[in-house]
């Protein structure tokens, strides 16, 4: 399968720990393709990707370097709305890099083919619909959540990215979120909560979960899959492990590796 994500350089370390997930749950990756703004080496993704023999392709958008977003977001968020620029490969799976596949994505990859894009509606679609057509937005259906989204022909949508890039920077609540939702509300297909899980509760037939609330590197953390996330994280040297891995995670990784040691 060929993955797409948008990081910064601090992000690298979580990255690796999705996709070196998808290995170990017998997925394939053939490219990974990272959209940043950032010149830099990538070290953990250029020692994973020799290690699992796919493809790293780095795409600077530099453009995003003139922007600035009030609050905790980076503007690399919108490095998705250039997958128009993507010619190498025409079915991409975007994935989030808060996200931790319980199951294999294979079965996202292998069964949801019949429409151009698929997405899982937002845990607030109503409200954040209602937000859009206030501002004028003719879109109508369900709002659905960027952070997991299948393109099975990005070459169908490819002008729509274009168009995406005209509302950058513009006054919008949830910025690229909101943008991929003006000009896809047409071509999406929802896809079954299990493939972008956005609840705190567990459940049995979860395919991905999405930390879209309390996130797995922020600390204290109780999500019941939060550590499952740094079980697999912790398999890597301490070059791997943030900086920022706060003492309540560093305990919990100290207890969990003594335990297997039992």
């Amino acid at each position: 399968m060929n993955i797409a994500i948008n990081i910064t350089p601090s992000y690298e370390s979580h990255a690796i720990t999705v996709i070196d997930r998808l290995f170990d749950l017998g997925d394939y990756v053939d490219t990974l393709i990272v959209f940043t703004t950032h010149s830099y080496s990538w070290p953990l993704l250029n020692d994973l990707s020799v290690q699992h023999k796919f493809i790293l392709e780095i795409c600077i958008v530099d453009s995003l370097s003139n922007y600035r977003i009030h609050g905790r977001f980076d503007p690399i968020i919108y490095g998705r709305l250039f997958l128009s620029e993507i010619y190498s490969v025409n079915k991409i799976l975007y994935l989030d890099v808060d996200v931790w596949p319980v199951q294999s994505l294979s079965k996202l990859w292998n069964f949801y083919t019949n429409s151009i894009v698929y997405a899982v509606s937002d845990i607030q679609s109503e409200r954040r619909l209602r937000s859009l057509q206030r501002l004028g937005y003719s879109i109508s259906g369900d709002y659905f959540n960027a952070g997991v989204i299948l393109f099975n022909d990005l070459d169908a949508v490819r002008d729509r990215f274009y168009c995406m890039q005209k509302l950058i920077g513009r006054d919008l609540k949830y910025h690229d979120q909101d943008i991929l939702n003006i000009y896809l509300y047409d071509v999406v297909e929802l896809l079954p909560t299990r493939f972008n899980y956005m609840y705190f509760k567990g459940s049995s037939d979860i395919v991905l979960v999405h930390f879209c609330h309390s996130k797995p590197w922020q600390t204290p953390n109780f999500h019941p899959f939060s550590l499952e996330y740094y079980q697999v994280w912790s398999k890597f040297n301490d070059r791997y492990i943030p900086v920022k891995l706060g003492l309540f995670r560093r305990l919990q990784l100290f207890v969990m590796k003594h335990l297997e040691r039992l």
